[in-house]
């Protein structure tokens, strides 16, 4: 005589009661979670700082809400399914749950890690911009006195230069920031050049000294070149206008975007 099997999928059967999903993940799933969350803490630091100076910025945090919001989805569907799969077996479904977190903090660690072999760089940055922005006010001051100045344009590509040899130097989105930056400066040298070339030929031409018009064609000629000088004035005036979109198209060609961007460009009209 066969004894009859108990159906696996009885509830009436004498089986030990299963634990619910909830149930499953326990205290070292916790604690994974709360190392996780602490290290996107330090990760996004500079956005929640940001977000501090500035609260009217949403996506200052946004990113770091995101990150996490994102993860604990992905690692609690992922350990809801295994918990199935397992027929509602606890160590599957919390080893899933730490798993999927355990490499996300990998992530995060990567970028703890890149900015701090970063930010020795990005002091020498800092140097650079302090260097040029003092380089800017002396240019600035000789011109005023009518004192022989360094050429602009060297002046910029010189900049755009230490720009390039600092990207060289760095990883991850600092690296997109100074090549954008880098590519923004050059934009520069065009109009610049077509700007001082104008004044150069109207000074030249005697500018505005009265003295040097001595017939009608001198003065058709001096208004000519009052005019390209107008034009080229226009022209530099519309590129520093447009200075903040096209450094917002750079960071996005760069693929920075979100509360990195933000930041930086905060920053950039600052200067």
């Amino acid at each position: 005589m066969n004894p009859t099997l108990p159906d696996p999928i009885d509830l009436d059967t004498d089986d030990p009661p299963r634990l619910r999903w909830s149930e499953c993940l326990g205290k070292w799933s916790k604690l994974t979670a709360a190392v996780y969350v602490l290290l996107a803490l330090l990760a996004h630091m500079p956005a929640l700082v940001q977000f501090f100076e500035d609260p009217l910025e949403p996506s200052q945090s946004g990113e770091f809400l995101g990150a996490v919001m994102g993860t604990f989805l992905l690692a609690c569907l992922l350990s809801w399914v295994a918990y199935l799969i397992s027929r509602r077996g606890s160590l599957a479904a919390s080893g899933t749950f730490i798993t999927v977190l355990v490499f996300l903090s990998l992530g995060q660690l990567g970028t703890l890690a890149e900015r701090g072999g970063n930010h020795e760089v990005m002091q020498d940055f800092d140097r650079v911009v302090d260097r040029q922005r003092a380089a800017n006010i002396d240019l600035l001051e000789r011109s005023i006195r009518g004192e022989e100045v360094a050429d602009p344009i060297q002046q910029l590509d010189q900049y755009a230069g230490e720009l390039d040899r600092i990207s060289t130097d760095l990883r991850g989105d600092d690296a997109g920031l100074m090549r954008a930056a880098a590519t923004v400066v050059r934009s520069l040298e065009a109009p610049s050049a077509r700007y001082h070339a104008a004044y150069d030929a109207f000074e030249a031409a005697g500018g505005i000294d009265a003295s040097t018009l001595r017939d009608r064609e001198s003065c058709v000629a001096r208004l000519a070149l009052i005019d390209d000088f107008a034009r080229a004035n226009d022209d530099l005036d519309a590129a520093v206008e447009k200075l903040e979109s096209t450094m917002r198209a750079e960071l996005n060609g760069q693929g920075i975007t979100g509360a990195r961007a933000n930041q930086f460009m905060n920053g950039w009209k600052r200067s």
